[in-house]
């Protein structure tokens, strides 16, 4: 046996021999504890090797185990410490919960336990322990250790966290992901708001315009009218005033004369709300077409959401209302089929996992996996609000919601994805061939 390999079987001998309390000669466990820093003297003959093999030959003759079952009996204790304190951890959970745990059962975690804390767990030990820890994980499923241990809130001590040496140490083990997610879920609900704020702006001033445009040609129509009306009450006035008729009667012309006055009225108040209706309505394009290219001066959304097409030189205005008209409908389209569907699928989803998360901490069944789980959800959700523009409408999924805009389902279709996709396989199965 090398040297070195000597030397280690000591080191074990001393540790069984620490955790159970055997006596041993004082200066024996001294040579030992030496023996690493003397490992060249000791390789040689001499007094070194001499005194340290009659230390190890009387360590081992005061212990009751062989080096190699202390071996074995460490490696199966590397492995079952972790395993310990997990059941622990449930029993604690078992007792303050109300969680019935058979009274042997319970035995038997504690006494394989106790074999693996002093340091030599043997097969049998190990039996007992998976087999009673196994039973203790049926009576507390779906909560495990490791749930119990994700679901816990850690967060560093203030007096850790402004220290210089505690700083670094205070972050280990910390249960930041939930945080995490509850920060991403309101910066995306925030970018969520702004958009819809943005797009409220634009499809505004499109139904504003439309609105002008008939009220400007009702007011225009109503214009005509008044002055036809007011042709009609000055003749009417002239004829009251004839001399040829004899002596005009003054109760005819007043009323004839108040007639024509209240007509020009009705003109000049139409005449001024087609004026006005029409100086409103002037006004729109401009501030339309300023709503169309703002996303194209804001960086990563110019990047991501405006072609070479869409960019036009700073300072630089259509000539003509209708193209700032029409590049406006087209921001209007993409925001209502692509951005604010993603947002709100996305928004939907992230409402979903943060529900879901919520209950399973509360009920202890939150794992550490669940976070690759949390972005698969919020992916599809994602993908599901905007094809939901293309697969449902309003009318079609409620009559409830039929005056909502179409996009409002894509919010419904990312919380809910699964109904989104049992519609997509209830269309696969239509078109798919029955074969018998």
């Amino acid at each position: 046996m090398a040297v070195i390999d000597q030397i280690e079987a000591g080191e074990t001998l001393l540790e069984y021999a620490s955790v159970n309390k055997i006596s041993l000669p004082t200066g024996d466990v001294a040579v030992l504890r030496a023996a690493r820093g003397k490992e060249a003297s000791i390789a040689a003959p001499g007094p070194d090797r001499d005194t340290f093999n009659a230390a190890l030959d009387s360590v081992v003759g005061a212990v009751p185990l062989s080096v190699s079952a202390l071996r074995s009996s460490a490696s199966r204790r590397k492995r079952l410490v972790p395993l310990v304190a997990d059941a622990q951890s449930l029993l604690d959970y078992a007792a303050a919960n109300a969680k019935k745990v058979d009274d042997e059962n319970r035995k038997a975690l504690i006494v394989s336990s106790d074999a693996v804390v002093r340091g030599a767990p043997g097969v049998e030990d190990e039996q007992g322990f998976l087999k009673a820890y196994e039973q203790l994980t049926v009576a507390t499923a779906p909560v495990t250790a490791e749930t119990l241990e994700a679901s816990q809130t850690r967060l560093p001590t203030l007096q850790k966290l402004f220290s210089k040496e505690g700083f670094w140490a205070s972050w280990e083990g910390l249960t930041l992901g939930r945080f995490a997610d509850a920060l991403i879920f309101i910066a995306v609900l925030l970018l969520t708001c702004l958009a819809l704020r943005y797009h409220s702006v634009g499809s505004e001033g499109l139904r504003r315009l439309n609105e002008l445009d008939g009220k400007i040609a009702t007011a225009k129509a109503d214009g005509n009218k008044n002055v036809d009306v007011a042709k009609l009450k000055q003749f009417a006035l002239a004829d009251a005033e004839k001399p040829e008729k004899g002596a005009p009667v003054p109760a005819i012309v007043d009323a004839a004369r108040g007639a024509l006055l209240d007509a020009q009225r009705e003109l000049a108040a139409s005449q001024t709300l087609a004026a006005g209706l029409k100086e409103e309505r002037d006004s729109i394009p401009s501030r339309l077409w300023k709503w169309s290219q703002l996303p194209c001066g804001a960086v990563l959304v110019d990047w991501a959401l405006c072609s070479s097409v869409d960019k036009v030189p700073e300072g630089t205005e259509p000539k003509t209302d209708l193209a700032k008209v029409a590049a406006a409908q087209t921001t209007a389209k993409w925001m209502n089929e692509i951005v604010l569907p993603l947002l709100l699928g996305w928004v939907g989803a992230y409402a979903f996992v943060i529900r879901g998360m919520t209950a399973e901490i509360s009920q202890r069944s939150f794992t550490k996996s669940s976070t690759l789980r949390h972005i698969a959800r919020l992916s599809l959700g994602a993908l599901a609000g905007i094809a939901s523009g293309w697969l449902f409408t309003p009318e079609v999924v409620s009559a409830q919601l039929k005056n909502v805009p179409a996009w409002v389902l894509a919010f419904v279709a990312g919380y809910g994805i699964e109904l989104v996709f049992a519609f997509l396989d209830r269309v696969i199965g239509a078109f798919s061939t029955k074969t018998t």
